[in-house]
């Protein structure tokens, strides 16, 4: 079991929104991670937002999305349902 939480900030730095809910079955750190990032991207997508910056201290989500070394992975179908996202956002 575990979690994921995402808080989204204006280019000011005030928060603008947040999200947390609980995952029912979590393999890794890194799915918790990628979650948390797809739900805060669907969290903008729903307030109309289009410009966003990503931040993480997860730098293996960061090389998940920006290249495809990472789609095979177990948590590859998450990270593809998020470059989707990205690319049709």
């Amino acid at each position: 079991m575990g979690g994921w939480g995402f808080a989204i900030r204006n280019d000011a730095g005030k928060l603008e929104a947040a999200g947390a809910g609980q995952i029912a079955v979590v393999a890794s750190q890194l799915q918790a991670e990628a979650i948390a990032c797809l739900q805060g991207m669907k969290s903008v997508a729903e307030q109309g937002m289009m410009h966003l910056e990503v931040e993480t201290n997860c730098q293996i989500l960061m090389n998940a999305l920006c290249s495809s070394d990472w789609d095979a992975a177990p948590e590859g179908m998450i990270f593809r349902e998020l470059k989707f996202f990205i690319a049709s956002s």
